[in-house]
């Protein structure tokens, strides 16, 4: 009798991105205690290095708080408190990130800072492949056999334009066919008035 209508009550499917996001809640929670572990062990000696620790860590964090433009979602709300927690953790006096030498790489980025990478690496997707490609082009025209062949290839069609148009040119302009008829006449008796016909 464990389970009772009450869990039946309270049981409902999680959608798909609720749950992704409660996994990466749970993968920053676990990891930041192993974080705190390897850092506290290593700095017992002398100024080291930290971010070696952080990085994935770091990443993830990253991962998530690009989801949340707005702190209105409780994905959003939890994950401020888990930035919270943490910048208490690592960064306040007497903390165990003192004895590292890359202290401010630690610190877990804003919405802003990430969505400002995002927007300059968008931006680099798009126009690297764009200034590659026209430099190829214009490598390709320049230094290779490609530009003659281009040439010839814009000669010989501006040729072929052009004998079309001399050959068709004087049956344009020509009438010297049609100046013999004449508009008064109807040869073939045929009437165009159906007032004639009747």
């Amino acid at each position: 009798e464990f389970i009772n209508d009450d869990f039946y009550d309270n049981l409902y499917d999680i959608e798909e991105n609720v749950f992704k996001n409660m996994n990466l809640l749970n993968y920053l929670y676990d990891n930041y205690g192993v974080i705190f572990k390897n850092i506290s062990d290593n700095t017992k000696k002398e100024k080291i290095s930290c971010l070696q620790y952080a990085q994935e860590f770091i990443d993830n964090y990253k991962k998530c708080i690009i989801q949340c433009p707005l702190d209105d979602t409780n994905f959003c709300k939890a994950l401020k408190h888990f930035k919270k927690e943490y910048d208490e953790i690592f960064f306040t006096e007497g903390s165990i990130t003192e004895k590292c030498i890359d202290q401010e790489l630690l610190k877990l980025p804003t919405y802003k800072d990430v969505s400002t990478e995002h927007k300059i690496t968008v931006v680099n997707t798009i126009l690297a492949p764009s200034i590659g490609t026209l430099l190829s082009s214009f490598f390709l025209y320049k230094f290779t056999p490609f530009r003659q062949w281009i040439r010839a290839k814009i000669r010989r069609n501006q040729g072929e334009d052009s004998k079309l148009f001399e050959e068709n040119d004087p049956s344009f302009l020509d009438i010297s066919d049609n100046e013999h008829i004449s508009f008064d006449q109807n040869p073939y008796h045929i009437s165009y008035d159906s007032v004639v016909n009747s």
